[in-house]
């Protein structure tokens, strides 16, 4: 076990509520959600007829800083410069966030600050902003559908609701966190990508982020998040893709890799080459 690992079983958490490890084979079980032809990350402009994806229920992991450059495309943020990426079966249009987000893809930035919260904006605003689809008709807001959506992401993330009409920028760290990554699921997309998903929040707080998007994964949603942390990486991913240069390397089960391995990956996937 790593030591994050560790580290969260001496805060009191269960191994349960990171990962849960010997149900992997069940995954092979349900439907590929996200598919890539490869090519897709920008700062690659060479195209490669390998692909993979990301089933229901599952974890996909994907290293270094690299992969997020993929996630980026993936969810229209930035040039998709070739390949292609269905989402449940339905192509997903390039260069869209929005025709992304229509296919059932949600995205978590790695910079809550910047871009993943509005800090000096109510909590339950912040948490409906991705599903004002939801919560609107004919572009006026219904403040019961609001509330509704909120409440329920807030139970989902263990949010505290009366700090619902409180600024985000008020929040904790792991609190604001859950705010950034729990507002995709309100529209409860297929896949939800991630970027450092738990950057900047202390042990306790990753812990419950991890077991909160255990638990929507086994509900049936794909999850894909991009990692600089091998202990991360390692300890709750179900599958691992490592990337280098902007080229993806391996796809792994994770209990086929290790540190060493993801490390040599990354780095010097080819021998000498640097």
């Amino acid at each position: 076990r790593s030591e994050l690992l560790d580290a969260l079983r001496s805060a009191g958490y269960p191994p349960e509520a990171v990962r849960t490890g010997a149900d992997k084979a069940e995954y092979d079980l349900y439907d590929v959600l996200l598919e890539l032809a490869w090519g897709i990350n920008p700062r690659t402009r060479q195209e490669r007829a390998d692909a993979f994806g990301d089933r229901s229920a599952e974890w996909l992991a994907a290293l270094p800083p690299d992969a997020a450059a993929t996630l980026r495309a993936i969810a229209g943020h930035e040039p998709r410069l070739a390949g292609s990426v269905k989402a449940a079966g339905r192509t997903v249009p390039p260069n869209s966030p929005s025709a992304a987000i229509r296919r059932g893809i949600g995205y978590s930035s790695s910079d809550r600050k910047r871009d993943g919260i509005f800090l000096q904006r109510p909590v339950v605003e912040n948490l409906t902003s991705p599903s004002l689809g939801l919560v609107s008709t004919a572009g006026w807001l219904r403040r019961r559908a609001e509330r509704a959506v909120s409440d329920r992401i807030a139970r989902t993330f263990t949010i505290d609701r009366a700090r619902l009409g409180s600024m985000a920028g008020a929040l904790s760290g792991g609190n604001q966190q859950k705010v950034a990554v729990g507002k995709w699921t309100g529209s409860r997309p297929k896949v939800l990508l991630v970027h450092e998903p738990t950057r900047g929040v202390d042990v306790g707080a990753r812990a419950e982020i991890y077991s909160h998007l255990r638990s929507i994964a086994r509900q049936g949603m794909g999850i894909v998040f991009a990692s600089s942390d091998t202990q991360e990486v390692l300890g709750i991913a179900d599958t691992v893709a490592a990337f280098f240069r902007g080229a993806r390397v391996s796809v792994r089960d994770r209990r086929d890799t290790d540190s060493g391995l993801l490390t040599r990956e990354i780095t010097h996937p080819h021998g000498g080459e640097s």
